[in-house]
């Protein structure tokens, strides 16, 4: 698939050099810092009003405080943390199963089913994953297990 974010974004993982640690395979390709050299990523993808809306809801922190005499709302707006576009290539292995938020420190206690008002503070992260190929188990693809929010 030939899309101008894919254009955009082929040098740079065209020029990266094998991971040294075993978190990616060798077989990947990195190109992070998207914001800066994909434009078209981010006005399409990042930028996106249907992208916003989610990570508004889902992110957005919501405290109330007092200033003196006066209850106050404020408000913690999500940002992104982390914008990479990654190309695996054939007989990659596939990474450990995680979580993408263990980088905000995150700890999820396994729950049976989702519940608004309990675990809607509990999330830190949201990701985008958009495909410049058709994906599948057998060329490298992210999988995702449905139900894995629970556990």
């Amino acid at each position: 698939m030939s899309t101008r974010p894919t254009r955009e974004v082929k040098p740079r993982l065209d020029a990266d050099v094998e991971w040294n640690g075993s978190f990616f395979p060798a077989q990947t390709q990195r190109a992070p810092s998207l914001i800066a050299h994909s434009p078209t990523y981010t006005k399409t993808q990042v930028m996106n009003p249907l992208f916003r809306q989610v990570c508004d809801h889902f992110l957005t922190s919501r405290r109330w405080y007092w200033w003196g005499e006066e209850k106050k709302l404020s408000l913690s707006k999500p940002y992104v943390h982390s914008c990479t576009a990654m190309r695996i290539g054939p007989g990659g292995k596939a990474q450990p199963l995680h979580r993408d938020d263990y980088i905000s420190h995150r700890y999820h206690a396994e729950i049976s089913q989702w519940d608004y008002a309990r675990d809607m503070e509990g999330e830190s992260a949201i990701g985008l994953f958009v495909a410049g190929c058709r994906i599948t188990k057998e060329n490298g693809g992210t999988q995702f297990i449905p139900r894995s929010h629970l556990w």
